[in-house]
């Protein structure tokens, strides 16, 4: 095939694959000819990351940036910005690194070469600020003087202001910021008092534009015996006291970590703030920045009726779970019907991650109701027998194996499935172990497959 003669639509066409599915393809295509490397340009230079490490470097790393971007002539073609790490700022001991810590002037000046190079980007839609350090408020103003649409999307948010009893000025500009499109929260037990619910403020109204929302919350094990009773939160000085009745419309919503999900009251707590309607992505559970499993808390039975019961999930197409078997006899008895019950309660899914307890009941009702849509399935089957005398471990709470046969009813039920993750148990390479690898390769469009090995007893 003669790259040359193909039209400049063909070649943008193959670089979008190669820029989805395996970036070191990209470049390699772009050194094939001119044209091949003016069709890749608009894709490599799509999504920029910037390092940040200390201001010298910084400044170094933009020069070089815009010293590229101007020989390929793709200053427009770069739509997304993401900043990582932290700029190595010298501040007196014991001051915090917020807006306090270092004057305006200097502030504005050790992000200089960020706004200058925001300046020159006529397509920016999308800022990724993923750093420990405030926002700055000058790039903020940059970004409401020339990039007004602009999609911020903020990691590691902080609200300082609840601990101060006149609102940070530069803090609730942000807050409040018709750019906050996403905002990570990491709450740290007895250090971020009042922080979760500040940000249910803002989705009910105060951020008009926010709709991804992220929580992780962290509890060292045994942390209850230091606790003792707060007052209430006062809430955002400045601004209309909590309850007033306006509902958000997240998109995404990830309650992550330590968060209690084994009683519904997180969940009818975030639904007084937020339309679940609106959702299109829905974490609930899961480890989060590497937090052991040992202390992260699943969906239990009663949390899984109470939503199929009380939560409109209209418009989810993403779905990432972490289950738990109930703790009462009675409500871990019907564990597998409240499972079944949830599951179909939901309109097709696109994407689904189920970690915990399974049962062969709750896999075929999550076929029949998913199946026919799902590009993305991820089953991970966990049990948790910590509470339990293991002598005494029911059949039920042993984690489900699964076998060919399971594994021909995703094939024949997921007629689209892209990207599978499954356990495996071993068996020491026999004849049925075989058989199961055997069974993936009749999953046609198939393009990643992650197996867990399991090799206990």
């Amino acid at each position: 095939m003669d790259l040359h003669r193909l039209p400049r639509e063909t070649l943008l066409q193959i670089v979008g694959y190669l820029a989805d599915s395996h970036r070191p393809s990209l470049y390699a295509f772009a050194l094939a000819s001119k044209s091949c490397y003016i069709s890749a340009t608009v894709f490599i230079f799509r999504h920029i990351h910037l390092a940040l490490r200390n201001p010298g470097e910084l400044q170094h790393d933009v020069g070089a940036l815009l010293e590229a971007l101007s020989r390929t002539d793709s200053y427009r073609h770069v739509s997304a910005l993401s900043l990582k790490g932290c700029l190595d700022v010298k501040t007196p001991i014991g001051t915090h690194p917020g807006f306090d810590s270092i004057d305006p002037q200097g502030w504005w000046k050790i992000w200089a070469p960020i706004i200058s190079l925001i300046k020159t980007l006529p397509s920016l839609a999308k800022l990724v600020y993923d750093c420990p350090d405030q926002f700055p408020p000058s790039l903020l103003d940059a970004l409401h003087s020339h990039h007004p649409r602009c999609r911020l999307h903020h990691l590691k948010l902080r609200l300082q202001t609840l601990s101060r009893d006149c609102p940070d000025p530069h803090e609730m500009a942000l807050a409040t910021s018709p750019c906050l499109h996403g905002a990570g929260l990491y709450c740290a037990w007895r250090d971020s008092e009042g922080v979760e619910e500040a940000m249910m403020e803002l989705v009910a109204g105060l951020a008009p534009n926010l709709k991804e929302v992220a929580v992780t919350k962290f509890k060292p094990p045994g942390a209850d015996r230091y606790a003792h009773q707060r007052g209430k939160r006062k809430g955002l000085a400045g601004f209309p006291p909590p309850g007033s009745g306006n509902l958000g419309s997240l998109t995404s919503l990830s309650l992550l970590g330590t968060v209690y999900l084994l009683s519904p009251t997180i969940l009818q707590t975030w639904s007084g703030f937020t339309d679940f309607s609106c959702l299109r992505y829905l974490a609930l559970g899961g480890e989060g920045a590497g937090w052991s499993r040992d202390h992260v808390n699943g969906v239990n039975g009663e949390v899984m009726a109470w939503m199929a019961h009380n939560c409109s999930f209209d418009q989810l197409k993403v779905l990432r779970l972490v289950l738990e078997r109930d703790t009462d006899d009675t409500q871990r008895a019907n564990y597998g019907d409240n499972a079944v019950l949830f599951f179909t309660s939901l309109g097709p899914l696109d994407e689904l991650s189920v970690t915990g307890p399974l049962e062969p009941k709750v896999l075929k009702a999550i076929l029949h109701q998913h199946g026919q849509t799902l590009e993305k399935l991820g089953l991970h089957s966990l049990e948790d027998a910590s509470r339990d005398d293991p002598a005494q471990v029911s059949r039920h709470e042993i984690p489900m194996i699964f076998t060919k046969e399971h594994i021909q009813d995703i094939h024949t039920q997921c007629p689209i499935l892209e990207e599978l993750a499954i356990p495996v148990k071993r068996t020491q390479s026999n004849a049925a172990e075989v058989d199961i690898y055997k069974s993936f390769a009749r999953l046609d469009r198939l393009k990643s497959l992650f197996l867990i090995l399991d090799c206990s007893d």
